[in-house]
């Protein structure tokens, strides 16, 4: 019994992932090495446990729904608008998330 119990504790630990997630409230630190401006400092990008997606810059909103695939180290957002994007090399920390979209690199940092 002691060793099915293990077994079953060790499985949900495994299923769960471990490990930084997606999910939360990430702000803008730096494109492709740029000084970036007050404003742009201020964009936040949040990405729900539901997969819901939004991203707020200098007052306005654009939401949609996201995904990622870990193994192929890739976000996949789709827009209300319908427009879509791939942030591809996506590199995950607690803190910070790096990212290439558009061939710049991208880096986020976790909102606390």
């Amino acid at each position: 019994m002691k060793q099915l119990v293990m077994l079953f504790m060790l499985f949900a630990l495994v299923s769960c992932g471990g490990g930084p997630s997606v999910e939360g409230k990430w702000k803008l630190k730096s494109v492709g090495g740029e000084t970036l401006s007050e404003s742009e400092m201020n964009t936040t990008v949040n990405f729900e446990k539901s997969g819901a997606f939004s991203l707020n810059r200098e007052g306005s909103e654009r939401k949609g729904t996201w995904t990622y695939n870990k193994d192929a180290k890739l976000i996949v957002i789709k827009e209300d608008d319908g427009t879509n994007q791939e942030w591809t090399g996506v590199s995950l920390t607690n803190d910070e998330m790096t990212f290439t979209d558009r061939s710049q690199q991208i880096t986020l940092q976790r909102m606390k």
